[in-house]
């Protein structure tokens, strides 16, 4: 990606979003009275290990036409990494290193003290709820979680991309610039997790109507219209990172009902549906 498309400024007019998700979205949404704009402080500790979160969303830069992300090599989730980071510290409480992390609102070791877990319930101006690091800290998964999506079989998705490409190109422009995707399929069944960009999507989304479902992680997710995403148990997720042959395979946790889902760190990606 060249300079000019890495500083590109992923603008959200926060009255026009929120007016599109209540059109879209309303029976599943509680409304919000005001954006999100918290600063929050997590720690814990794995042996002589400590790993702090920090995040203040009210420093999310704002301009006469909304609030703005502003995604970078230093700038992965979008906002300045001082303004939302983990920080890995060995005693006596000596920085290790510190690297940039989506707004975190639960914050966890693994027992094994391998892995660092972060959840996030927050959904505005945010594109990953679930993140997860080594003890060296290196992004090995970020993941976006809504309470909805779009559940199509592959010859219902490839028409999709048919009909719109020019949106699917938006939207593929999109994942590069967050690094998140809008999708991934399982066996015949494509799941969209499909963000608002601009207005021409709801072209899309009035199409794809029809194929509104429950997330595929569980049905007990629930999300507000704008600032919050209900998909974790908040007294005790009991996140874990299941290992296959020796490497990290799933993400397990409790849901808002207190029912165990996984979240795999590799999913199919929709690129080449009919392989």
């Amino acid at each position: 990606m060249n300079s000019a498309a890495r500083s590109f400024r992923l603008a959200h007019l926060f009255h026009h979003v929120a007016l599109c998700a209540l059109a879209l979205f309303a029976p599943a949404a509680l409304a919000d009275r005001s954006a999100y704009g918290k600063a929050v402080d997590l720690e814990v500790s794995a042996g002589a290990v400590t790993i702090r979160h920090h995040h203040d969303w009210s420093k999310v830069s704002q301009t006469d036409q909304g609030w703005q992300l502003h995604y970078s090599e230093r700038r992965p989730f979008g906002v300045d990494p001082e303004d939302a980071y983990v920080a890995i510290f060995s005693p006596p409480d000596a920085l290790v290193i510190r690297v940039p992390s989506s707004p975190l609102t639960h914050l966890s070791v693994t027992d094994d003290g391998t892995y660092v877990i972060g959840l996030s319930n927050i959904k505005f101006l945010n594109f990953t709820q679930l993140v997860v690091y080594d003890m060296r800290g290196r992004l090995l998964m970020r993941r976006r979680i809504t309470a909805r999506v779009h559940c199509l079989s592959i010859d219902q998705f490839n028409a999709a991309k048919l009909e719109y490409p020019e949106i699917f190109a938006a939207l593929d422009r999109h994942t590069t610039l967050t690094q998140v995707g809008y999708g991934w399929r399982e066996a015949d069944v494509v799941y969209l997790e499909l963000p608002y960009l601009t207005e021409p999507m709801a072209d899309l989304y009035d199409a794809l109507t029809a194929s509104r479902c429950d997330s595929p992680y569980s049905p007990n997710f629930s999300e507000s219209i704008t600032n919050l995403i209900h998909w974790y148990q908040a007294e005790d997720p009991q996140p874990v990172v299941v290992e296959k042959d020796g490497r990290p395979f799933e993400v397990r946790l409790r849901d808002p009902a207190g029912l165990t889902f996984g979240v795999k760190f590799k999913q199919t990606p929709l690129t080449n549906p009919h392989d």
